[in-house]
């Protein structure tokens, strides 16, 4: 009986998740594409574009998000190496090493890539919540592209598959 209803509960879980239609992007400026559920906003902003969880309800202060930047480092090359040890360095100014939950090598769009993992806690001057941020990032032709998931804490796994669907779209074009 609990094997039927496992087997149930997987069924209905791969329908559901199967039944979001996925929209394309294309930056032609940066050279990349990716896709996004239709059910996420998007907005761009001064080359940056932002793709949105819809509000759950009134209550609702934070919606969940992913945001690309591409960041020309022609004028001050660096290695991926050299761009997460300063990615890194900024967080600790910023909120303390304590807040920095992993660091780990990962694959983003075929290239060697990094992904950092870390908690902005609730501060009234700055956010009025606990946010868990998700940055990957790599370095091609002098370009680091960074891409980042910010969530309410509690929240912070709602969403993460989704997400893990939209970083792996990403791909570099010619």
């Amino acid at each position: 009986m609990k094997f039927k209803i496992m087997i149930q509960v997987l069924l209905i879980t791969l329908l559901s998740c199967s039944s979001i239609n996925w929209l394309n992007y294309k930056d032609d400026n940066n050279k990349f594409s990716i896709s996004y559920p239709e059910t996420w906003d998007k907005n761009i902003n001064n080359g940056m574009v932002v793709f949105f969880t819809k509000k759950e309800n009134q209550e609702d202060l934070f919606r969940d998000n992913i945001n690309i930047i591409v960041q020309n480092l022609s004028n001050q090359p660096l290695t991926l190496e050299e761009y997460t040890n300063l990615t890194k360095q900024q967080v600790i100014n910023e909120v303390g090493a304590s807040a920095i939950q992993s660091t780990n090598d990962v694959i983003l769009a075929g290239q060697k890539a990094k992904e950092m993992i870390y908690i902005i806690p609730k501060n009234p001057l700055r956010n009025q919540l606990d946010l868990k941020i998700r940055q990957v990032w790599f370095i091609q032709n002098n370009k680091a592209y960074l891409l980042t998931y910010t969530a309410e804490k509690d929240k912070y796994e709602k969403y993460l598959q989704e997400v893990l669907k939209i970083d792996a779209s990403f791909k570099l074009l010619n």
